[in-house]
């Protein structure tokens, strides 16, 4: 535990290459409509927050020891970032296909002239 703290903590640039990745993947597969690139957004976001608050921290105060900011930070990053990363993957779920067609809800009550289009209906 001690080493994935140290590998990200007061590592600025880390947190700024793994946004940077997050970017990078939503760049190439947004288009794909297979895959929900989107979430990917919300991680990238929140890395590149981080560490420009990093990079903050270590010049306002390098010798800051005592953080008790990482206990709302780590979590909320890690978490968000590990359900953005099995909802990308996640196939998309396929609904049924109903009976009607879209061609069956045009509303044919009134024509384009704006008469109506049955005028023997009564109703």
């Amino acid at each position: 535990m001690d080493a994935i703290f140290n590998l990200f903590v007061g590592q600025p640039l880390v947190q700024l290459a793994i946004s940077g990745l997050f970017f990078l993947v939503y760049f190439f597969t947004f288009h794909n409509p297979n895959l929900r690139a989107k979430v990917l957004l919300t991680p990238a976001v929140l890395w590149l927050v981080w560490g420009a608050w990093e990079g903050m921290l270590l010049q306002v105060s390098p010798g800051a020891n005592i953080r008790i900011d990482l206990l709302i930070i780590l979590p909320v990053v890690f978490i968000v970032s590990t359900v953005a990363v099995v909802v990308f993957f996640q196939k998309p779920k396929v609904l049924p296909d109903d009976e009607h067609t879209d061609d069956e809800f045009v509303d044919h009550e009134r024509s384009d002239d704006g008469e109506d289009a049955f005028p023997n209906d009564a109703g």
